[in-house]
């Protein structure tokens, strides 16, 4: 098989090789600045107060109910379906390890999760900073919620003797939207401060 090229192949299609070279160029631009997008959070995050601890959320995040012990971020510039939710209260004391409580708020929420996705661990990257000394079980993945509903959802229980605080944190969306928003949460919970 004997293939023809020649410069007329390019001149004849002028208009079809330019928008070619256009969509290139733009791809690339939209790869540089989605690379650059947590670096640019990282450098330019809102600091907020909640109970002992300072949460660094990306701008974006819209404070949507703010209590004392509770307080609920949601995208008000999109239509997406997330949300993440903080919460804490005063330790109490408790014969349950750290992952049966857990296990309980899990079940509280009617969560299955799949069975690849919804393992309970209890990460060393979140025990850094303001969590350095507290007990720690997250989880991450997709599951079904109420039988019905497919979820993304994150969460993480902390007791911490330190400041005694239990704080739970959870960041719930649609399967899609949780690939969008999950890395910031997930940053968000590994580098709480105190206050």
């Amino acid at each position: 098989m004997q293939t023809n090229f020649s410069l007329e192949l390019f001149t004849q299609n002028l208009f079809a090789w330019s928008f070619l070279a256009l969509c290139l160029i733009a791809m690339a631009y939209a790869m540089k600045a989605i690379k650059k997008e947590k670096t640019f959070f990282i450098e330019n995050a809102t600091s907020i107060s909640f109970g002992p601890y300072i949460l660094k959320v990306p701008g974006w995040w819209s404070i949507t109910l703010q209590t004392e012990n509770e307080i609920r971020f949601e995208r008000t510039d999109t239509r997406y379906d997330w949300f993440a939710l903080f919460k804490i209260e005063t330790l109490q004391e408790n014969s349950k390890s750290i992952v049966e409580e857990f296990t309980d708020e899990i079940h509280e929420r009617k969560l299955m999760f799949d069975l690849d996705a919804g393992v309970i661990h209890q990460p060393e990257s979140t025990k850094q900073n303001a969590l350095k000394g507290a007990d720690v079980a997250r989880v991450e993945g997709t599951a079904t919620q109420n039988g019905i509903e497919r979820v993304y959802y994150d969460a993480m229980l902390a007791r911490d003797k330190e400041t005694n605080k239990r704080l739970w944190a959870e960041s719930r969306s649609s399967v899609l939207n949780g690939l969008v928003e999950g890395p910031y949460f997930e940053y968000v919970i590994q580098n709480l401060e105190r206050s």
